[in-house]
């Protein structure tokens, strides 16, 4: 293994079954293949769009985005269905389109269609052999003309041509107008028009009015909503140096924090600790150890740059939790497995407070500890790896009970130990 572990005589056992388990997560979370796109008489490599998603239903849906679409900058991707491959490109139209935006319906589009054409292609007999194409031409205003866009009924149409194999569904201005009303008309226009396309390919297709229902059941279901800005931090949200997705910290960061720690300790192998005060002189140890190495880590990054990398995450962790709680009826909309949806909310939201609560406590180690001058920025993985220490450590406290404040040693580590420990 390429790892550097932080201790000496340090034994790492591997499951028999781990390379076996590892290719098959992979294998789901990523399944790279190649799709051909008839308009380019060429075949093209795909991987999974959404294997690393939320949800098991999202995971389990056949959507690949296209890896040489990607590179250039375009976005398309392939829906697998039994039959064929089907092809979904967006190409958005308009002076100066967000790309952001174009990106936020393609993914709707992808998600809609990988629920819609499986179903579709088990009725729909009489479809052009080989796979078929679906551009959408998104018109789309700026951000801040999307509210003085006129509104409009008419939000989109669509044209199928049979000889081609393809359909092009076109999203009028008002269609991004839509998409900030209470109510989801534009989406289920959209979901409506790829129906109605694949009518018109097929010539009929046996209960169109009934599958647009299956697939949009209410007026929530959605995956794309525009919100006006109601506060501070959905205005800095939306600035060009926004504060983006959260830097969540994982489990693998809390392992990553404490290998090597029972080596360290004389404890390699498996041990068994009896009674209270063992327990607490084995955990006053550990903590030791993971305060040096926080500190001897701490001390390589400069302390403004630690400091502004926390008070952003934060903002994201508040920015995320948000969006969350807006689009929790459009969650359980859309997803049929309820308790899947609670679960992976749930998990979401424990993330988020660990680590609050952890980037809280590395934000007051950093003023005692980073240099002020000469130190490093402060990257995403430099950061999730201090998120580890802190988090493990007190992840010890809160299970043991342990009172971990020690005397003496320099004034900063005393306070900064007691603020830890103490919350």
């Amino acid at each position: 293994m390429d790892v550097g572990f932080p201790a000496e005589n340090l034994a790492v056992s591997i499951d028999r079954t781990y390379a076996g388990n590892l290719r098959a997560e992979a294998r789901y979370g990523y399944d790279e293949h190649a799709s051909y796109k008839p308009s380019k008489h060429a075949w093209f490599r795909v991987a999974k769009l959404a294997g690393l998603g939320h949800f098991h239903e999202l995971r389990a849906l056949p959507i690949y985005g296209s890896v040489a679409d990607a590179r250039g900058h375009n976005l398309a991707g392939v829906v697998n269905t039994k039959v064929r491959s089907w092809w979904i490109e967006l190409r958005p139209i308009g002076k100066d389109p967000d790309f952001h935006t174009a990106y936020l319906l393609w993914d709707a589009a992808m998600q809609w269609c990988g629920r819609i054409l499986p179903l579709a292609d088990d009725k729909a007999v009489s479809l052009p052999a080989g796979n078929i194409e679906i551009f959408i031409k998104a018109n789309l205003p700026a951000m801040s003309d999307i509210l003085s866009t006129p509104a409009s009924d008419d939000l989109v149409a669509v044209d199928a041509n049979a000889e081609k194999s393809n359909m092009t569904i076109t999203l009028n201005a008002a269609f991004v107008r839509g998409l900030a009303e209470p109510t989801n008309r534009a989406e289920k226009q959209l979901v409506g028009a790829i129906i109605d396309g694949i009518n018109a390919l097929n010539g009929s297709l046996p209960r169109a009015r009934e599958l647009l229902r299956e697939i949009v059941p209410n007026d929530r279901a959605r995956f794309v909503h525009f919100f006006i800005a109601q506060t501070v931090g959905d205005n800095l949200g939306d600035l060009p140096l926004g504060f983006g997705l959260p830097w969540l910290a994982t489990e693998q960061d809390s392992y990553n924090a404490a290998l090597g720690v029972g080596a360290e300790l004389e404890f390699a192998g498996r041990h068994t600790l009896i009674g209270k005060a063992q327990s607490q002189e084995f955990l006053h140890k550990a903590v030791d150890i993971l305060w040096r190495r926080a500190c001897y880590r701490l001390r390589k990054y400069d302390r403004a740059s630690l400091i502004k990398a926390v008070l952003r995450n934060l903002e994201s962790i508040s920015a995320d939790d948000a969006v969350w709680e807006r689009t929790a009826a459009a969650l359980t909309s859309v997803y049929k497995n309820q308790e899947d949806v609670l679960a992976a909310a749930r998990d979401r939201s424990a993330a988020r407070q660990r680590t609050a609560l952890s980037s809280r406590i590395l934000a007051e180690m950093g003023v005692c500890e980073c240099p002020l001058v000469g130190g490093s920025d402060v990257g995403r993985s430099d950061y999730l790896a201090l998120i580890g220490f802190i988090k493990y450590a007190h992840s010890c406290r809160i299970q043991f009970g342990c009172h971990c404040v020690r005397s003496g040693g320099t004034k900063s580590r005393h306070l900064a130990q007691r603020r830890i420990w103490n919350l």
